[in-house]
């Protein structure tokens, strides 16, 4: 009995197991590094992996199906750009693509933006919750900001057109390929393990001017957004609005693709907002402030407003969204 368990084990092993599926990326016949490699399958399950130093990238336990695989890398085109596989067989699998630069048009929301404002309806969701005495009623609108953020990036790094409708209040509904697409990088923006739904929780939790709060915190992430915009980089951002005690879904996400040093004490921060289609005015206006008087050593923190849209609103703080580039399908 045991070992025709044994067996029986080892057979569903082989079964369930599927192949190893990796590949080179090479620019000038040397490995790239820092490439996103986007492997999907017919169903719409969705992988991602990032090239080492070397250029090389691999898939672990690819299971039999049909896919579709594509590179993506900030101003790189690939060669293929995507490639059609039918895995029906274990073994291992190489797919390798070669990269050429290219020169992008600086971003623009009016041009690379969605033309919709960010106002979905329908239920949240995908499983429903009954309501209980001390849990909010879940509303039957919603943002996908940072659905929309990631999207508008995976667009731009890409290379690609986004998707058009008519206007602002022409949304994509629920079920659509567009919508599904953008709920689906709405929950990686929360990050692999709902870490940055955590920081947005702990965020809201701190005081602001002071040298432990909200805005010496910004201050801090802000010399990496900074380094990450000078070279070229787009930066989605959490924004904290919100303390505890109000719902965490009021508080936002945007796409941060430049920055004006107006002065030492004030620097506005170009950013795309969901909430605000097309506008290519919008900005944080971050004023530097002191959080602690020191006569010899003076801590900062950075007081944030939005400006240039048709409601501004006050930021309590803002980080920066751990985003990894994913080759939007055609179709959408």
């Amino acid at each position: 009995m045991k070992k025709f368990i044994l067996h029986l084990v080892l057979l569903l092993s082989l079964i369930i197991a599927g192949c190893n599926l990796s590949g080179t990326i090479t620019y000038n016949q040397n490995g790239l590094e820092g490439v996103a490699v986007t492997l999907r399958c017919s169903d719409g399950v969705t992988k991602t992996a990032v090239t080492d130093s070397n250029g090389k990238y691999s898939f672990s336990d690819v299971t039999k199906g049909s896919y579709t695989i594509a590179a993506s890398k900030l101003g790189y085109s690939f060669y293929p750009e995507s490639i059609n596989m039918d895995i029906n067989k274990d073994g291992a699998k190489d797919v390798d693509f070669e990269a050429n630069t290219i020169a992008l048009i600086p971003f623009k929301p009016s041009l690379h933006g969605f033309c919709f404002t960010n106002y979905f309806t329908g239920y949240p969701l995908p499983f429903l919750i009954p309501g209980l005495p001390d849990i909010p009623q879940i509303p039957d609108t919603y943002g996908l900001c940072g659905g929309m953020s990631f999207s508008v990036y995976d667009y731009y790094i890409a290379n690609k057109t986004i998707p058009s409708t008519s206007g602002e209040w022409d949304i994509p509904e629920q079920g659509t390929p567009l919508h599904q697409y953008i709920y689906w990088r709405q929950i990686n923006s929360f990050g692999k393990k709902g870490e940055f739904i955590s920081k947005f929780a702990k965020w809201m939790d701190m005081p602001d001017g002071t040298s432990v709060g909200t805005q010496k915190k910004t201050y801090d992430e802000f010399e990496e957004i900074r380094s990450l915009l000078d070279a070229g980089n787009l930066v989605p951002l959490g924004l904290v609005k919100v303390k505890t005690g109000a719902m965490l879904w009021k508080n936002h996400q945007v796409l941060a693709y430049g920055y004006v040093a107006i002065s030492d004490d004030l620097i506005h921060i170009k950013i795309y907002d969901p909430n605000a289609p097309l506008n290519d005015s919008i900005a944080i206006k971050a004023e530097r402030v002191i959080v602690e008087d020191s006569v010899s050593n003076p801590i900062y923190g950075y007081k944030c407003v939005t400006i240039g849209g048709d409601y501004n609103y006050t930021i309590r703080g803002f980080f920066k969204m751990n985003y990894v580039p994913v080759v939007p399908p055609d179709g959408l």
